[in-house]
């Protein structure tokens, strides 16, 4: 349970939901779990391992794996759950170009969710999406936000100083002034899109709400995020080339 930021005690479902009120990721974990299991009632053959989350201190990501699921003769049901821990895997070599490498990850990753014209996750995607799928959507997006966020702090990347070796202090600002002013609109609509019911008539308002938030993302990170990825690549040549 220390995943969560709790004693290794026996809980209940419900006391569990209500130690973790207040965790940052409450709502992706229940989302995680909740959704093993009801993968699980719709067929023991196609039940949903893939579902990932990320630990109470941001550092790691486990996947979720439902090893047994029994139900009883009073209609209670009892469940199994494993959570295995992400491959680590080890780095090798100067600790330059390996920051270089992982930055350019999380950039290209970061550019592949949110900023590139195909992405599920455009501005114009989540625009023209049926409103029956918004909160799936929004689940998915919370998700890979919490595991760009762990990927960022297992590196170190999350300081600005790990990047002032490689780009201007001008250009981090910039961007993360940008970021920290569009993150708390993004995260709040994924928030109330959550707390709607599937089917509400206020969902295509959220997914406007949530398009225009994205929109703003694209508009002001796009240029932004080109100039890092260019910065970055610039430099990895010049350590190929040294």
């Amino acid at each position: 349970m220390s995943i969560f930021g709790l004693p290794s005690n026996e809980m209940t479902w419900h006391d569990f939901q209500h130690q973790i009120r207040n965790a940052k990721f409450r709502d992706s974990w229940i989302d995680a779990i909740t959704g093993v299991v009801s993968s699980s009632l719709q067929s023991q053959l196609e039940v949903d391992n893939s579902q990932i989350i990320v630990s109470q201190d941001e550092k790691h990501a486990f996947r979720l794996i439902l090893t047994t699921g029994t139900r009883y003769f009073n209609d209670a049901r009892e469940f199994n759950l494993y959570f295995v821990e992400s491959l680590k895997r080890a780095d090798f070599g100067d600790r330059s170009t390996t920051l270089l490498l992982k930055g350019l990850e999380l950039l290209c990753r970061f550019r592949f969710l949110f900023l590139e014209r195909n992405s599920e996750f455009s501005s114009m995607s989540i625009k023209i999406a049926a409103p029956s799928s918004i909160r799936d959507i929004a689940q998915r997006i919370e998700r890979e936000l919490n595991l760009l966020r762990r990927d960022a702090l297992e590196v170190g990347l999350d300081k600005a100083n790990e990047w002032a070796d490689f780009v201007d202090w001008s250009l981090l600002l910039r961007m993360s002034e940008e970021w920290r002013s569009i993150e708390p609109k993004i995260r709040t609509s994924l928030a109330e899109i959550r707390a709607s019911r599937s089917g509400s008539e206020n969902m295509i308002a959220l997914r406007e709400t949530l398009a225009a938030s994205v929109q703003e993302l694209e508009t002001t990170q796009k240029p932004l995020n080109t100039e890092l990825i260019q910065g970055l690549t610039d430099k990895l040549k010049s350590y190929i080339h040294a």
